[in-house]
């Protein structure tokens, strides 16, 4: 796991974005997840996944002083 360590939260929440945006306005099926008609919510999840694992990483980088 050398490859995404410290990145596995961005890769999750990148796909939580491409499935809403697939399965919203493209149309396309996932099979085995069903967004339904709210696939904005689903991307709107994803990037605040994403914001708050960054701010969460910025204080902690704060408090240890780096």
């Amino acid at each position: 796991m050398f490859l995404v360590d410290g990145y596995k939260t961005y890769v999750v929440a990148a796909a939580i974005i491409l499935i809403g945006i697939a399965e919203g306005p493209l149309g396309l099926d996932v099979p085995g997840i069903a967004v339904g008609d709210d696939w904005l919510a689903w991307v709107m999840s994803g990037l605040g996944l994403g914001s708050v694992r960054d701010a969460i990483r910025k204080l902690i980088d704060a408090f240890a002083g780096n």
